[in-house]
């Protein structure tokens, strides 16, 4: 009976570094509710929008794109 082949050999040491992995640690804080983040991104979306709408440009500044196709 023969050994095992250099592509069983390459195939064995390509797999144990997953099976020297651990597993992570469980969080210590449960999640936040969906609803929590939900109105926390909510909350981002309004204040940038009125960042945005405090800043002055005018209409006729020219883009620093083109878009080409």
């Amino acid at each position: 009976m023969r050994g095992p082949t250099r592509r069983q050999f390459a195939a064995l040491l390509g797999t144990l570094p997953l099976a020297a992995q651990e597993n992570p640690p469980t969080p210590a804080e449960p999640k936040a509710p969906a609803a929590d983040l939900l109105s926390k991104a909510v909350d981002t979306v309004r204040e940038n929008g009125t960042k945005l709408r405090a800043m002055n440009l005018p209409m006729d500044v020219e883009p620093a794109f083109r878009f080409q196709a």
